[in-house]
């Protein structure tokens, strides 16, 4: 897909809080779609390695604006639980984290260069989850997988985290830098900094680090990530 030409009906629930924040130069929003904020604080269009901040509550037009938008902020929904397509979303995924996807509508499994939005709260039906949004713009997050033996799980590009792996008996806690070396701080001995097999793995994939079972058979894995 790509990012969205005309509005998005998002569906919420409960209670909801909104914010206010500037909007980007030579941005247009549609309603309903995924925000991210700047290093200079302001918000745009879902883009990769920013932080997300929210769903847009009406369209706002700034496209001729050569600077962000004066007096005229663009308003979020922040935080609250909303009615997401993600893709892949099956009725066994309550509790995995939630990240946007490729474009400013969509939403995935995925943390490889993407932004984390919540957890899953419940499910609604194929491809669409209920997502609790808490800590918008935050980098922290658990959430868990179901992987075949050699298969991974890709973990955001370019941040420096602690990353906290649990398959079976077997865990570790290892810090990740900025261009995907990793070291294992502490765990068990089946716990590796280094793709190896017969081993729960979290080792340097290129320009980010991956989480691997490579133990022999399908195991669920729990991951904590806490980056800032």
């Amino acid at each position: 897909m790509a990012n969205a030409t005309t509005d998005i009906r998002l569906a919420f629930r409960g209670r909801v809080e909104r914010i206010v924040m500037p909007i980007q130069a030579s941005t247009k929003m549609y309603m309903g779609v995924s925000a991210t904020r700047d290093s200079s604080g302001n918000i745009g269009v879902q883009t990769a390695n920013e932080r997300f901040m929210g769903f847009v509550t009406e369209t706002i037009d700034n496209s001729n604006g050569a600077t962000a938008l004066a007096g005229r902020d663009v308003e979020l929904y922040h935080r609250g639980s909303f009615l997401l397509t993600i893709s892949g979303a099956l009725a066994a995924d309550e509790g995995k984290a939630v990240f946007c996807g490729a474009d400013d509508q969509t939403h995935s499994y995925n943390p490889k260069a993407a932004q984390f939005i919540g957890n899953v709260e419940q499910f609604d039906s194929t491809g669409k989850a209920w997502v609790r949004v808490e800590n918008p713009g935050s980098k922290n997050w658990n959430t868990w997988a179901t992987l075949a033996d050699d298969a991974e799980l890709a973990l955001p590009v370019a941040e420096e985290a602690i990353v906290t792996v649990i398959g079976g008996s077997n865990g570790g806690v290892f810090h990740v830098d900025t261009a995907g070396a990793v070291t294992k701080l502490s765990g068990t001995t089946n716990a590796v900094a280094s793709d190896q097999d017969v081993k729960l793995c979290v080792y340097d994939a290129g320009t980010y680090a991956s989480v691997k079972n490579r133990l022999g058979s399908s195991q669920t894995i729990a991951i904590a990530y806490h980056a800032i």
